[in-house]
């Protein structure tokens, strides 16, 4: 899908399905998702959040967050990272860039957000969307995805024209 195409699935799907883009580096995908909140903002007149989360660069407690003890109930909770998004009636984006380079601890942690829309019991807010990115081709370093996680996407060949390409760099 070219440019075009692909900002208008990311606008219209509905929020509970998770997007996943899969191109080469380089021809941008994650500028695409980054001004597609641009758009809403604009098209809602509400700020549109976006949280570009590198996954190749995680640990599972960079997605999970920090234990933290829970005196009174005596339990642990864990503590959520500044990406994750608190407010109920905001929307946003969130972007989980170079998901096939993750470990598999952090795909684990990825794949209860992506399904469920929540981490640990605590929920995404309904405004809020989840995308992530794929460097596609036998070039890469990257793992293959399970077919639970792989299927758990509404999955994008992204293919910009190089008219769209040109405009874009």
């Amino acid at each position: 899908m070219n440019i075009n195409q692909t900002k208008e699935i990311l606008k219209s799907m509905p929020n509970d399905k998770s997007i996943m883009l899969h191109a080469k580096h380089g021809v941008g995908k994650s500028s695409v998702v980054r001004q597609v909140t641009e758009e809403i903002a604009e098209e809602t007149g509400k700020p549109c959040g976006f949280w570009d989360v590198r996954l190749s660069q995680c640990e599972v407690g960079d997605i999970k967050g920090m234990p933290l003890l829970d005196a009174k109930e005596q339990i642990t909770r864990f503590l959520k990272q500044e990406w994750w998004p608190r407010d109920m009636d905001s929307q946003g984006v969130l972007f989980f860039d170079e998901l096939n380079r993750a470990s598999k601890d952090v795909l684990q942690a990825v794949f209860e957000i992506c399904l469920d829309r929540r981490l640990d019991g605590e929920e995404l807010p309904p405004g809020w969307r989840v995308v992530s990115a794929v460097n596609s081709d036998d070039d890469y370093d990257v793992v293959e995805l399970d077919p639970a996680l792989h299927d758990r996407w509404f999955h994008i060949d992204f293919d910009p024209s190089a008219n769209e390409w040109m405009e874009w760099a």
